[in-house]
C-alpha cells in the first residue's frame, strides 16, 4: 500500500496553506538540512486512501523508529490519514530527501485528542517500519514547567507546505527546511506562545531551547514542545507543553516500539 504514495505525485496535489507571519518576515532557510539538530526534523507527507484527501506536516526523532508530530495531522479535513511517508533532510522542492524517506508502521495520537480535540492533548507519534540509521540522531527532548521558559530565546524549524505555482523566493522555499528564532518565549494556560514567524506544514515540529545535557552538562538543542498552531490570539503562534500526561504517553510509545527495534 505504502508504495503508492510517493512524494512527488503527492505534492503536486496540494492546496495552498496559509502562513503565519507576525510583522516582518524573518523565516529562514536551511541550507544544510543534514547538520544538527535540523536533520532531528522531517516532513510527514499523509494521505487518506478512501477520499484520497491530503496531509502535510513537519514531525521529529525521539526514536529510531518513533517520530513525534501534532495530532491534528493525522486527519485530512475529517477524514483520519492511513498511511505516510516521513521524509528526513529536505532542502528544496522534489530533491530527493538527503537523509532517506520512510514508510510507516502506524500512527497513534493521545486519546484525549481523540476524543474531544484538545489541543492541550495535540500530539501523536508514527512508528517507521524500519529503523532510522543511528548516526542520524535523535531530539533531546525534555518536560520544563511552562512558568520556567518564560522569556527564553529558542527556535522552531519544520517543513512548510508545498504551494502549487509559487516560485520559490528567498523567504518562502518550496518543501525547503524552515527555520524561524523565538525572542521570547511566553505561556498561558500552561500553553507555550511565540511571536516567531511559521508556515502551514510546520505543525509539529519542535519548539527548541538551549537546555543543560543530563550527561555531559553542556547547553544542547532541546524540545521543550510541539508546534500546533499559528496564531489565533495576540498571544502569537502557539505550541503543547510535554506536561505529564503527554510525557506518560511518549514514554509508553518509546518504550513499546524502541525495544521492538532493539531487539
Amino acid at each position: 500500500m505504502m508504495a503508492h504514495l510517493q512524494r512527488d505525485s503527492l505534492v503536486d496535489q496540494l492546496k495552498p496553506g496559509s502562513r503565519d507571519v507576525i510583522g516582518s518576515d524573518d523565516r529562514k532557510r536551511v541550507s544544510d538540512a543534514t547538520q544538527l539538530p535540523f536533520r532531528w526534523v522531517c516532513q510527514v507527507l499523509g494521505e487518506d486512501t478512501d477520499t484520497r484527501r491530503l496531509s502535510v506536516g513537519s514531525g521529529f526523532l525521539i526514536g529510531q523508529r518513533v517520530i513525534l508530530t501534532a495530532a491534528h495531522n493525522l486527519w485530512a479535513k475529517a477524514n483520519r490519514v492511513d498511511q505516510f511517508l516521513v521524509l528526513c533532510g529536505l532542502e528544496g522542492d522534489h530533491q530527493s530527501p538527503r537523509l532517506g524517506s520512510y514508510k510507516t508502521r502506524k500512527a497513534i495520537p493521545h486519546p484525549k485528542y481523540v476524543a474531544n480535540k484538545d489541543s492541550a492533548y495535540d500530539i501523536a507519534v508514527i512508528v517507521l517500519e524500519e529503523p532510522l540509521n543511528a548516526s542520524i540522531g535523535v531530539v533531546p527532548w525534555e518536560s520544563v514547567d511552562p512558568n520556567l521558559l518564560v522569556g527564553l530565546k529558542g527556535a522552531i524549524s519544520g517543513y512548510p507546505r508545498y504551494e502549487p505555482g509559487e516560485k520559490e523566493k528567498e523567504n518562502s522555499p518550496i518543501n525547503a527546511h524552515q527555520c524561524y528564532d523565538i525572542a521570547s518565549l511566553t505561556q498561558s494556560g500552561g500553553q507555550l506562545f511565540y511571536t516567531a514567524d511559521t508556515s502551514a506544514g510546520q505543525s509539529g515540529c519542535p519548539v527548541l531551547v538551549a537546555r543543560p545535557s543530563p550527561s555531559t552538562g553542556e547547553l544542547e538543542s532541546t524540545a521543550v514542545g510541539v508546534h500546533i498552531r499559528g496564531v489565533e490570539s495576540s498571544l502569537g503562534n502557539q505550541a503543547v507543553p510535554f506536561h505529564s500526561e503527554l510525557t506518560e504517553f511518549i514514554q509508553t510509545q518509546l518504550s513499546t516500539f524502541e525495544s521492538r527495534s532493539s531487539a
